[in-house]
């Protein structure tokens, strides 16, 4: 009998027990009001923050590491390490903010635990949990993918892009003795300028072969010249499309150049560039500079037709766009 009177005093002092932590906070276990749970009062008695008994933390600010509170949940350390979640997950593990408003999105900040729609493990990815999908992911090498989960490049977007002031590649072609390629598909009006990457090798046919580049495949309205310098020295004037260069003395070339031409509509089509060919038998010549213009300011540039006058390349063109 006497340890049962034991047993229910202890119950009765736990219905409501007060724990003094220090002089303003008090903490009481407190069921007599039909709510129980573990609160936590000021030294006026007015709750702060409470623990109910389905472990429902409520309070109206709560600071860890900081009592200088802005937010409801503040946390502060001077070290790198503030908040960690972990798990262990096949799926992936992340953080969620939601806002509730009609239309308001869900979205997570997780680390995959698989390759797949949610990421790549041990990247990182931003998830939008309205669609299920994945928006935004880093790699474990450091990618960046938008729209798509496996990027290819350091940044890789499925999809459009638009941008202030930006050079885009349109295009990457490898060449095998060709006689020219054409880009198709262009908008001089919203591009802008068109850069152009052109090397390889020049299989001349026992000739000098000019590399001409020609908008819309135009042969004419041009006046173009090219400086040349290196074993030999001159100039030369094109009026059949823009001239970056040629090779000489009728011999098979390895070349590079870089080409520019402004493409808008109603303004001058100029263009400007250099080029450099080394000859078969180690001769070279250097173009340092060249440029001309195009008489048409009138039709959009919608294709860009570039290659020799005669013979053949076989090599890598490029083709960028500035927006």
């Amino acid at each position: 009998m006497a340890v049962r009177w034991r047993a229910l005093i202890v119950v009765l002092m736990l219905l409501y027990a007060e724990f003094v932590f220090a002089a303003d906070i008090t903490a009481t276990l407190d069921s007599s009001d039909g709510t129980s749970g573990f609160s936590f009062r000021d030294s006026s008695s007015a709750e702060q923050a409470r623990i109910d008994s389905n472990g429902i933390l409520t309070a109206n600010a709560i600071g860890l590491g900081t009592s200088e509170l802005t937010f409801k949940l503040e946390v502060k350390n001077d070290d790198y390490n503030a908040i960690r979640a972990i798990g262990n997950s096949g799926n992936s593990v992340g953080i969620f903010i939601s806002n509730t408003i009609s239309g308001g999105g869900a979205w997570g900040i997780v680390v995959p635990g698989t390759d797949g729609g949610v990421g790549k493990k041990g990247g990182l990815t931003i998830w939008d949990q309205d669609s299920g999908m994945a928006r935004i992911i880093i790699d474990p090498s450091g990618k960046v993918g938008i729209g798509t989960t496996n990027p290819g490049a350091s940044l890789e977007v499925n999809g459009s892009i638009k941008a202030n002031n930006i050079w885009m590649k349109v295009a990457e072609v490898d060449l095998s003795a060709s006689a020219g390629y054409t880009f198709s598909g262009l908008d001089g009006n919203t591009q802008k300028m068109y850069k152009i990457f052109f090397q390889g090798s020049l299989a001349a046919g026992g000739s000098d072969r000019y590399i001409l580049i020609r908008p819309n495949g135009s042969a004419a309205g041009y006046k173009s010249i090219a400086y040349y310098d290196g074993d030999a020295q001159g100039s030369d004037v094109r009026n059949d499309g823009f001239y970056p260069g040629r090779s000489g003395w009728n011999l098979d070339a390895d070349f590079t150049l870089e080409y520019t031409i402004s493409a808008v509509t109603g303004r001058r089509r100029i263009g400007f560039g250099e080029a450099c060919f080394w000859h078969t038998n180690a001769w070279y010549l250097g173009y340092g500079r060249a440029f001309g213009y195009w008489t048409d300011t009138a039709n959009n540039i919608t294709s860009i037709w570039m290659g020799p006058s005669g013979g053949t390349i076989t090599g890598k063109v490029m083709l960028f766009a500035l927006q």
